[in-house]
């Protein structure tokens, strides 16, 4: 992200994200102008824009700067289930530490830890937790919880998502034309004799669990 040059700037461009600290409240307010004058456009009933890029959580705190009224909802899986997912799909562009193992393992714990200082520094209504476990187990639950967070209203299509006709160009293509199934849970457990590499990367007790 080139913070100056999203702000219009005539200037060389900061260094991100060393270059935020010199920015104020208006660049920031322009920042997020930019970014909202830049997303698709959608029809007019659409109140709601969804950015699922991997890589944000890199810029909560930016996020919180540029768009206070944005709604961070953070997604958690099992550690090793996380990973192992990573590892069995080839990306077509970028997340190379996606392709060995220990380094997998290494990724994961930097977002943990760095997710964990967002939650320190910023309010506790800015961020949702929700568990993928937990999706599965009581799905109706789970997405009544993340639209009521969304300031949104009760559509019963989000329990029948897997029905939907919208094209889906993502990773995940085939899984969300199907219904919630329970076979990713644990799946890590299938190949543990082959995960030595990851779990070292993970390192500590309560990740690797």
């Amino acid at each position: 992200m080139d913070a100056a040059g999203l702000c219009g700037s005539s200037d060389p461009p900061l260094p991100f994200p060393e270059g935020v600290a010199a920015l104020d409240r208006a660049a920031f307010e322009r920042l997020g102008g930019t970014y909202l004058s830049r997303l698709p456009r959608v029809a007019k009933s659409k109140i709601r824009i969804v950015d699922k890029l991997s890589g944000n959580f890199f810029r909560i705190g930016l996020v919180r700067l540029m768009l206070p009224n944005a709604r961070i909802i953070h997604t958690m899986r099992h550690p090793i289930d996380t990973c192992l997912s990573c590892y069995s799909k080839l990306f077509t562009n970028g997340l190379l530490f996606s392709y060995d193992l220990g380094e997998i393992g290494r990724y994961y714990r930097s977002y943990r830890d760095l997710m964990d200082h967002w939650q320190q520094v910023l309010p506790p209504d800015f961020m949702l937790d929700v568990s993928y476990e937990n999706v599965v187990d009581s799905l109706e639950t789970e997405a009544r919880r993340i639209i009521a967070y969304c300031g949104l209203p009760w559509d019963d299509r989000c329990i029948s998502f897997h029905r939907t006709n919208r094209p889906v160009r993502t990773a995940g293509a085939v899984q969300v034309r199907q219904p919630l199934f329970r076979t990713s849970i644990d799946r890590w457990r299938h190949y543990e004799s082959h995960l030595g590499l990851l779990i070292a990367g993970l390192m500590t007790a309560e990740l690797a669990d």
